[in-house]
């Protein structure tokens, strides 16, 4: 293997989620995404719905629905017609909740572009970009 590269996979062991810094919280994040979910659906969902968005299973949408239930940020309401189906919804808390969430994101987005430099984020978003069609075109040779 090429110096180089071995120096690339070095760095990239720094962004592993052991050694970086705590910034985000998965179980946190799980929640914070269901929430933005349901909220720019902007109508009723389902967990399985959830679940294909967020990309997990439908045992880590149950705790995620519980948890947001618990906080009185969403409702679950039993289908009249199927008891075992369950719609979700936003409470207005939970709607509040995800307003002030778009607003800290926005608020900590700015700081770190003033931060980092427009043009230098602008460029790392460029070469992301590459990295991810380069690798879906891997997939797709896979297939």
């Amino acid at each position: 293997m090429d110096e180089e590269i071995k120096k690339i996979f070095k760095r990239l062991e720094n962004f592993r989620s052991n050694n970086f810094p705590k910034v985000f919280d998965m179980n946190k994040e799980g929640v914070r995404h269901a929430l933005m979910f349901i909220f720019e659906e902007n109508k009723k969902v389902t967990p399985g719905d959830i679940s294909k968005r967020l990309g997990v299973s439908t045992a880590r949408v149950a705790v995620i629905i519980r948890r947001l239930q618990e906080k009185g940020l969403i409702r679950k309401e039993r289908d009249a017609k199927d008891g075992r189906k369950a719609d979700i919804a936003l409470t207005d808390e939970g709607k509040e909740c995800v307003k002030k969430m778009k607003e800290k994101f926005v608020s900590d987005s700015v700081k770190i572009i003033e931060t980092v430099g427009v043009e230098r984020v602008n460029t790392f978003l460029d070469i992301a970009e590459e990295i991810k069609k380069a690798a879906c075109d891997l997939r797709e040779n896979v297939q």
